[in-house]
């Protein structure tokens, strides 16, 4: 039995490992774009509450409304779920009627379930 040349061997391992990675890269980079499409989501979300917190306008809680409504329709990754489910409980300590130190206590909270990393 012949085991062949060196120079074949090397070929045919370099061959494998190019379709293993071919077949490999879809995937991992469909992972990356959904990471970052929730991180940004994340940052929006928070960025539309700091607003709220800060100024109290009645027109930026409709913008969360809207956000929150618009991309729960159009989500399709279910890691993403989460993010609108704390949204919405915002959204609902936002138009209750108790005390606005309670009431932004309890959002910071919510926030703080969503744990963005800082990266």
């Amino acid at each position: 039995m012949e085991w062949g040349p060196l120079s074949e061997w090397v070929t045919a391992s370099a061959e494998i490992a190019a379709v293993i990675v071919a077949l490999f890269l879809p995937y991992y980079d469909e992972h990356r774009k959904s990471k970052l499409r929730t991180r940004n989501l994340k940052l929006f979300l928070y960025k539309l509450v700091h607003d709220i917190l800060t100024k109290r306008d009645p027109e930026q809680i409709k913008n969360l409304e809207s956000f929150l409504k618009l991309g729960y329709l159009i989500d399709d990754n279910s890691n993403d779920e989460i993010i609108f489910v704390v949204g919405n409980q915002i959204l609902l300590e936002l138009n209750s009627d108790q005390d606005e130190k309670i009431t932004n206590q309890k959002v910071k909270k919510l926030l703080d379930q969503l744990e963005l990393e800082k990266s």
